[in-house]
């Protein structure tokens, strides 16, 4: 089981300390399904280095940010061979239903729970 934490930021300076933030302004390329610096990139990376098996969990700041809302979800649901056709997440996204969330929610911990089966087989 491994995690893989992808995100990018950058380095500001404010009241004398150096802080690392989360590059909000590159998040529509680090979430994206593919391209240089994706997650998706990272992703099949991933599985290439660990002999075919993708991350147990992706860590990313602003999960509901992407070119299109779901992309962090579309690539795990591909690293999980399976299809993602919801619409989006989170507070960003006013023309998802209220019961969209606990809808992905499901998703999601069943994606996770499909990983932890193909790893017991």
């Amino acid at each position: 089981m491994y995690i893989a934490n992808h995100n990018l930021n950058v380095a500001v300076s404010l009241a004398g300390q150096d802080l690392l933030i989360p590059n909000t302004a590159m998040i529509n390329q680090t979430n994206n399904v593919s391209g240089d610096g994706s997650l998706g990139q990272m992703t099949h990376d991933c599985e290439d280095r660990w002999n075919g098996r993708p991350p147990n969990f992706l860590l990313v700041d602003y999960y509901n940010l992407g070119y299109t809302p779901g992309t962090v979800f579309q690539v795990a649901s591909e690293a999980n061979n399976v299809t993602y056709n919801r619409p989006c997440c989170g507070l960003n996204n006013a023309s998802a239903a209220p019961e969209t969330s606990l809808q992905l929610k499901t998703a999601v911990a069943l994606a996770s729970l499909s990983i932890f089966a193909l790893l017991a087989l």
